[in-house]
């Protein structure tokens, strides 16, 4: 996607209003192979009757232009018509971005549909992450699934080479630190970017819902020295983020700032920093319907089969509109990182502070470049 392609969205940093969701994550099912501890889904929701190609065709026409679309689950990729459900997307509500995570098991799946969703969508940017938490048998353990770790690494190695082969696609690791993990966070990202050639590594930390609530228990110095090194090997160039992507450097930028957010939130010093767009910017559709304003609230909007698959009259409802009343009056915060992007890139006062972080990610990737260490 061009750069005016996503241009087209700015308005929305001073009028938000009256506005369609840009941003937009789709539970495309509810079943997984793999029984992670750190699940958001584990605990509250069980499998429903997914939403099928049609009903997605009727849900889409219903609603406005998309920046971003994150289909997930669940493990997307069970799915054998996700392509289908993306083109959909990209063909009617002319979506800029796409993000699918993956847990790694499915190498002759994944590497099949991103070739279709490549080919399908020639102008869309295309990002896949892989999740890896440890390492070897440690991962397998974690994630309760024996041998996902070399399927992970097959799933990998394959992505990147169609990595290669098309500017617009991008293939990612997505680590969460829980506190099954926490200890070895750093390990683990340092060996996946010396020994597999990751370039992009996407830190996450445990959050409310988990299916084990004992994996919310991270230590906030881990945490923190985890996410100093990952911005230092992005400011050194050993990371470099959505590299060929327009303004790359400005999401490293927003990256850098979020992180530290969550640091202050993981360390219990300050909660709210940023206006929450969900229910406004960004809204979350479940596999069977349910629209909610995020995946940690516990508010439901409204089904879409209930009211005719008509996404814009759950939208712009009274209930919605009680809601996103509700999270602005409470402040409402919390550190899911994909939200606290759009929130920190759509809040103008952020805008000063992106442009500074900006600049020093710049400066410090043109002094290492000589070989001189800020």
């Amino acid at each position: 996607m061009s750069f005016l392609g996503y241009a087209r969205y700015a308005g929305r940093i001073f009028k938000k209003r009256g506005a369609d969701p840009h941003y937009i994550v789709l539970f495309v099912t509810d079943v997984c192979n793999a029984h992670c501890g750190h699940c958001l889904l584990g605990a509250v929701r069980p499998a429903t009757r997914e939403l099928s190609v049609d009903e997605y065709e009727k849900i889409s026409r219903s609603m406005g232009n998309i920046l971003f679309l994150l289909p997930t689950g669940g493990e997307p990729f069970l799915r054998d018509d996700l392509s289908e459900i993306v083109r959909i997307f990209c063909r009617n509500n002319r979506v800029a971005n796409v993000g699918i995570p993956t847990n790694g098991s499915l190498t002759v799946k994944v590497v099949e549909q991103v070739r279709r969703m490549l080919a399908e969508n020639p102008g869309v940017d295309l990002a896949i992450d892989v999740s890896i938490d440890a390492l070897g048998e440690e991962h397998d353990r974690l994630r309760a699934l024996p041998g996902l770790f070399e399927k992970c690494l097959w799933t990998l190695h394959e992505l990147q080479k169609i990595e290669k082969e098309h500017r617009n696609f991008n293939v990612n690791v997505c680590t969460t630190m829980s506190a099954f993990n926490q200890k070895n966070a750093l390990e683990t990202t340092s060996a996946l970017r010396r020994e597999h050639e990751v370039r992009n590594i996407n830190n996450l930390v445990a959050r409310k819902g988990a299916r084990s609530e004992s994996a919310l228990v991270v230590d906030a110095g881990l945490y923190e020295a985890w996410a100093k090194r990952l911005r230092e090997e992005t400011e050194t160039d050993l990371l470099n983020g959505y590299h060929d992507y327009p303004g790359a450097d400005v999401i490293n930028a927003m990256k850098n700032i979020r992180q530290d957010m969550i640091t202050r939130i993981v360390r219990g010093e300050k909660g709210y920093q940023v206006p929450c767009y969900a229910a406004n910017l960004a809204g979350v559709i479940y596999a069977g319907g349910d629209v909610y304003p995020c995946e940690i609230l516990e508010e439901p909007l409204g089904n879409l089969r209930e009211e005719n698959y008509d996404f814009r009259k759950i939208w712009f409802s009274k209930r919605t509109e009680e809601v996103r009343r509700r999270i602005r009056e409470t402040k409402c915060y919390c550190t899911y990182e994909c939200f606290l992007t759009n929130n920190i890139l759509f809040t103008p006062r952020m805008l000063p502070k992106v442009a500074v972080e900006y600049g020093r990610l710049k400066a410090r990737r043109a002094l290492a470049k000589i070989g001189i260490k800020a």
